[in-house]
């Protein structure tokens, strides 16, 4: 399960921010999802209050500054790391999945509210699959890499076109819903997006071993519709009756940190 970020509602560092995401972060750790990438209203509202979900935020181009996280305490420096390692089974076999994330270059104020300074995601994204590669000619498996791009549908195609070696690319921010993947440069670009109420389920078949480096794997897509026939989860359904409440409540405050903490020059959206 991968997510492609802003999981709360804005991106402002109110109790009510606060409360959404760490009411989303308990979601979260009951769906398993294996890797998200933060979108800026995640940075606005603080990582730090999804610490308890032990979420896997990638993001390569999240630089931690050390002037930037002492502007920002609490920082979220320490919740984020360049890509991850997953394993994915099918019927047939057992594959080994990369995947690595990246932040659009216009949030970088909501990045420095978190400690971190932003470099360009395609350079970031490069720099991992270079890594990969070596990990490959190593011989460490790697089967697939997939990169979420937080920064719209316009710029991750141009990240699928501009960095050879990525197999599919998560495009997030915006509600395009593409029919299917399309196809850019090497790889594939998918996005079906409209305020969680749908999951896009993608099946990816990697390339074969001996064919040629430019072919692209085979991808298909189903979408599921998140509608009231599929019920609720009564674990999320308490999280949820549970924050509303607190919303309701105008003494309340989140359990980490508080409203105004560590914007003072940080800079803005």
């Amino acid at each position: 399960m991968l997510e492609g970020g802003d999981l709360v509602a804005h991106d402002s560092r109110s109790v009510s921010a606060a409360l959404s995401a760490e009411a989303m972060a308990g979601a979260l750790a009951r769906i398993h999802v294996d890797a998200a990438v933060p979108g800026e209203t995640d940075l606005g509202a603080g990582l730090y209050h999804f610490a308890d979900a032990g979420l896997p935020w990638v993001a390569a181009n999240l630089v931690p500054d050390q002037q930037l996280a002492e502007l920002a305490k609490p920082a979220g420096v320490a919740f984020v790391q360049p890509y991850v390692l997953l394993e994915a089974r099918s019927t047939a076999a057992m594959y080994r999945v990369a995947v690595v994330g990246a932040v659009g270059a216009q949030f970088g104020g909501a990045a420095a509210k978190n400690g971190f300074a932003l470099s360009d995601p395609v350079e970031a994204i490069a720099r991992v699959v270079a890594e990969l590669d070596g990990k490959r000619r190593a011989g460490e498996r790697v089967d697939l890499v997939i990169a979420i791009s937080h920064a719209g549908l316009q710029e991750s195609e141009r990240l699928a076109r501009s960095v050879a070696g990525i197999d599919l690319v998560l495009a997030a921010h915006g509600n395009t819903r593409l029919p299917a993947p399309q196809a850019a440069g090497d790889t594939y670009v998918a996005q079906y997006e409209d305020r969680g109420r749908f999951v896009l389920e993608l099946r990816v078949t990697p390339k074969a071993d001996g064919e040629a480096p430019a072919s692209r794997p085979r991808v298909t897509q189903v979408v599921h519709n998140l509608d009231e026939s599929r019920g609720e989860d009564p674990e999320v359904a308490a999280l949820v009756a549970a924050y509303k409440q607190r919303l309701a409540d105008p003494a309340a405050k989140p359990q980490a940190g508080t409203a105004t903490e560590g914007c003072e020059g940080c800079g803005q959206n």
